[in-house]
Order: structure tokens, then C-alpha cells, then sequence
């Protein structure tokens, strides 16, 4: 009885120690996001005491690898950071990243939704283009068009012949990540040779 009950408390103490040994994946202050101009970011980890280092290149930080984090950052182009925490006697962290998509235009977007009205905002969502506001907010008209198993047409001039792919729910049912970026890029490439700003898709459509 006396080792069943030494083995259990063993075991327990080592589940604790597995536990704390673990550092905190590194977050960011503000997140992943679209961003009108420099943006400032904070890298943080909730472990006391953790170093985190961090890369811009797209690859993989380590504790050897990266630049050292020992400031918030300036973002001022569209950039992926990757960052890792670690701490001597510890496990490092998993890596973590966040992205950032700053440009003119985002900025240009900003500042017509920060001047529509409320009613403004919600006509946008019926998905029939930017008409109502095209012309009170300077903004250019955008034409949509349907999917997502092709392009569908969207009125003159921004539809025609286009690919007939499979429905969705067949590229879902095969978990082929690579054939689904080939089905993206098909859409996505008749859509805007339409000039289509935007398609609906993609999406996983019920079965009919």
C-alpha cells in the first residue's frame, strides 16, 4: 500500500514540475491585423523572467537565432513576426507569430468607414457593392461576383467563360491543402481578369 501511495505522489510531483517547466507561447500588443501606418508592437510572455528573441524573414526563432526582443517594435511595411520565448532550466516555448498588413490603402479604407453613417455601414453587408457610398465617400464602385465552385457572372464587362471547379465540399472531403490553393488561385485569377474585387468564396457549401 505504502509504495502504491509513494508512486502516485511521485507521479504527481513529476505532472507539477512538467507543468511549470513549460514557458508561455509569446503574444502581441496589438495583434494581427490591418494597419493604416507605422504600428507599434509589444512582445510579450507571461513566464517571469522569460527572453524572447524574434525574426522578420519568415523563419523560425530559437534561443540562438534571432534578433533579441528588449523594446517594442516599430512596424512601418506589411511583415510576419515569429518569436520564441525561453529561460534557462525551462522549456522554450512554441513559436508564435503575428502579421501585419500596413499600406496606403488600408488607410484610405479607414478613413471611409470612419465617415459612413451607421445606415451606410449596413447597407455594405446585403452584398451589393459600394453604389451607396460611391459617390458621397469618393470611393471607387467594386463589383462582386458569386462562387465558389468558379467564377459567376457579375454583370457587364465583369463576367464570362470561367472555370467549372468541383464543388467545395468534394475539395474539403480530401484534406489536399495544396490542390485547395490550386482551386484559390483558379478563382481568384478568373475573377479579378473580370476586374471582380471581391468573390464569394472560398467556402464549404452544404450538399444539395
Amino acid at each position: 500500500m505504502c509504495g502504491c501511495i509513494r508512486a502516485i505522489a511521485i507521479c504527481s510531483l513529476v505532472f507539477q514540475i512538467t507543468t511549470v517547466a513549460q514557458l508561455a507561447v509569446p503574444t502581441y500588443s496589438p495583434g494581427s491585423g490591418l494597419y493604416a501606418n507605422t504600428q507599434v508592437v509589444t512582445i510579450t510572455s507571461s513566464t517571469r523572467g522569460a527572453t524572447i528573441r524574434f525574426t522578420t524573414d519568415g523563419s523560425a526563432p530559437t534561443p540562438t537565432n534571432g534578433t533579441f526582443y528588449a523594446a517594442p517594435l516599430s512596424i512601418a511595411t506589411t511583415t510576419t513576426l515569429k518569436a520564441v520565448a525561453y529561460k534557462k532550466g525551462m522549456t522554450q516555448s512554441p513559436v508564435s507569430y503575428a502579421s501585419y498588413i500596413i499600406n496606403d490603402y488600408v488607410r484610405q479604407a479607414i478613413d471611409v468607414v470612419n465617415k459612413m453613417s451607421l445606415d451606410e455601414k449596413i447597407a455594405q453587408v446585403h452584398g451589393w457593392g459600394n453604389r451607396s457610398i460611391a459617390g458621397s465617400m469618393n470611393a471607387p464602385l467594386y463589383y462582386l461576383t458569386n462562387g465558389p465552385a468558379g467564377v459567376g457572372h457579375a454583370g457587364t464587362n465583369h463576367g464570362g467563360p470561367a472555370t467549372a471547379l468541383p464543388a467545395p465540399i468534394a475539395l474539403a472531403a480530401t484534406f489536399d491543402t495544396a490542390m485547395a490553393r490550386v482551386f484559390g488561385a483558379i478563382a481568384g485569377g478568373e475573377a479579378h481578369a473580370y476586374s471582380n474585387a471581391m468573390i464569394e468564396a472560398p467556402c464549404v457549401n452544404i450538399a444539395r
